[in-house]
């Protein structure tokens, strides 16, 4: 009876005390976060939290905050959670985070940037119970590129800390020389990642040739390539067009020690003035990726170029590819969805994509800027088809557009219009001479629509 009082009176003794130095609440101060006793006399250093930018940082972890003396970096918080130190993004100032960045994931072209980040230890600080590296935290730059910024830690200390030293940044113990940290991961930085051919192809390029110039986007996606090619002459566009390009070889696009691949050209529209789908050229291509250009070469049936040399086309490395495509849109097997297949995913704002209704008709603007007008004429539907002839872009501001009646033997109808759209209604405004067109009904100068 008296050896289990005593086994009983050290258990309880152990939970008292277990309970007095429990890490049981934390506090933020100068962007660091601790974990506190109950009794607030110790604490440890939990994460630095970091406005993930690319500027270098200089961290001081004091003695103690109020009165708890910091003892450790990282711990056991509350019911023995491990708790490891480490560099942690603020809320609200990135946009991804990974342990390795891999631009498949995010559809556009990303790269690296190291943050040397130093750490002093104060003297109190006699112990790393838990640390571990924090990651690479994404930002969507203005021009869709995505930048991962990668904590580097060194740390420094005092010459006269009694347990830690340091070698080359690295923090080590002071009585046997060895790392205190050992996952490398901590102090290494990241490397790029290896680039596969569909990142390389993921971009925007512009051929300039004086007064006329054309704007080539790829977009590599489910094994095949897209590509919408605008051209303009006086900064004026006047044709848009695009194709899908399927690789000879599968798997291709993922390999990383390839810079070209023949591909048949599946599907090719024109959509020159008032619209026409055309064939090929040549039902094969050849394109080679570079870093700072892509080339473009027609090839026959066996595979040989039909040109002494290519379509040179200097990549815009300020601008990546403006093209996107869902597996949804991908899959659509109505004929006149797939003829217009090339053109789902481009991203243009607002109104691709939506039905506009007005009194005695409606407008039917497809995700590839093409438009069907339907209007109600003497008990009969008349049907024009057309396009937008600003980059397929339905959106405000002023927008050139041709369409041409279906069935009719006329001549396409040119027009000018200022678009304005406002929460659930767009307006359009016939422009100076351009009074007369199938989109704006006879006697008006304006048509008011309805966004269904």
């Amino acid at each position: 009876m008296k050896n289990r009082l005593k086994r009983i009176t050290a258990l309880l003794s152990v939970l008292i005390l277990g309970g007095c130095t429990g890490y049981d609440s934390m506090v933020e101060q100068n962007g660091i976060r601790y974990a506190v006793t109950a009794s607030g006399r110790k604490a440890f250093a939990a994460d630095v939290i970091w406005q993930v930018s690319s500027d270098p940082q200089e961290i001081t972890i004091p003695d103690a905050i109020d009165k708890a003396s910091v003892t450790s970096l990282g711990g056991f918080y509350g019911t023995g959670v491990p708790t490891p130190f480490m560099i942690t993004g603020a809320a609200g100032s990135y946009d991804f985070s990974t342990d390795t960045p891999d631009s498949s994931r995010y559809g556009a072209p990303l790269r690296i940037e190291n943050v040397p980040f130093t750490i002093g230890i104060p003297d109190s600080v006699t112990e790393v119970r838990q640390a571990a590296a924090g990651g690479c935290y994404g930002v969507r730059t203005e021009n869709g590129e995505i930048v991962f910024y990668a904590p580097v830690v060194s740390f420094s200390c005092s010459e006269n800390h009694p347990v830690f030293t340091t070698d080359s940044g690295m923090l080590v113990s002071r009585e046997d020389q060895r790392p205190v940290i050992e996952n490398e991961d901590f102090y290494m930085p990241v490397p790029e990642p290896e680039r596969t051919l569909r990142d390389k192809l993921l971009c925007r390029t512009v051929k300039d040739m004086g007064d006329e110039k054309e704007v080539w986007d790829f977009f590599p996606e489910f094994g095949r390539v897209f590509v919408h090619i605008n051209s303009y002459m006086h900064d004026s566009e006047y044709v848009f067009s695009a194709m899908e390009l399927i690789p000879l070889e599968d798997g291709i696009l993922d390999r990383t020690d390839v810079d070209s691949f023949d591909a048949e050209i599946r599907q090719f529209s024109d959509f020159a003035m008032a619209g026409q789908y055309t064939e090929p050229l040549y039902p094969y291509c050849r394109i080679t990726v570079q870093d700072e250009d892509v080339t473009f070469t027609w090839i026959d049936e066996t595979k040989t170029p039909v040109m002494d040399s290519g379509i040179q086309l200097p990549k815009d490395l300020t601008q990546p590819s403006q093209f996107a495509i869902t597996e949804e849109e991908l899959n659509r097997t109505d004929p006149a969805d797939v003829r217009s297949r090339p053109y789902a995913g481009f991203q243009a704002p607002k109104l691709n994509g939506k039905t506009l209704e007005y009194d005695n008709g409606r407008i039917i603007i497809y995700r590839d800027g093409t438009i069907t007008i339907e209007q109600d004429q003497e008990n009969t539907t008349v049907v024009y088809r057309g396009l937008a002839r600003t980059g397929a872009k339905w959106s405000d501001g002023n927008l050139h557009f041709a369409v041409k009646k279906l069935g009719g033997t006329t001549e396409p109808y040119f027009g000018k219009v200022h678009l304005e759209v406002e929460d659930d209604t767009v307006t359009f405004t016939a422009m100076e001479g351009f009074e007369h067109s199938p989109l704006i009904p006879e006697g008006d100068d304006t048509l008011v629509c309805r966004i269904s």
